[in-house]
Parts: C-alpha cells; sequence; structure tokens
C-alpha cells in the first residue's frame, strides 16, 4: 500500500482500512479540484468513513510516538 500511494502513510492507512480502490477514486477527486492529493484534502473532497479516520489518525499518533 505504502509504494502504491508514494510512500503517504496515510493515504495508505486509509487504503488498508477503506480499500485501495476507494482512496484512489478520492485522489482523483482532489486532483480534479485542483488540490494535492493528501489525506487532509481528501477528507475535504470526499465522503470517508468514520471508522477510517478514526483508524488514519491511530496509526499517525502510533508512527509518530515511534519516531520520537
Amino acid at each position: 500500500q505504502l509504494k502504491q500511494f508514494g510512500n503517504d502513510q496515510q493515504l495508505a492507512a486509509a487504503a488498508f482500512n477503506w480499500g485501495p480502490a476507494r482512496v484512489q477514486k478520492a485522489i482523483s477527486k482532489a486532483n480534479k479540484e485542483g488540490l494535492t492529493p493528501n489525506w487532509d484534502n481528501i477528507l475535504q473532497v470526499a465522503w470517508t468513513p468514520g471508522e477510517t479516520q478514526k483508524y488514519v489518525g491511530k496509526v499517525q499518533i502510533k508512527t509518530n510516538q515511534y519516531k520520537a
């Protein structure tokens, strides 16, 4: 997942939880809006399940703790 989504950990985590095809569709929506296809922008342009939003947040917290 990480390679497929350009080493973006948040997008990879979202793809793991929500499915890579859905994340790719959301990336396409962001691109059409002229936005950088990152997690924050995807949250603005595409509906994402609450479960996925929480999962991505938890993964980010754990990643930050590991790096510290």
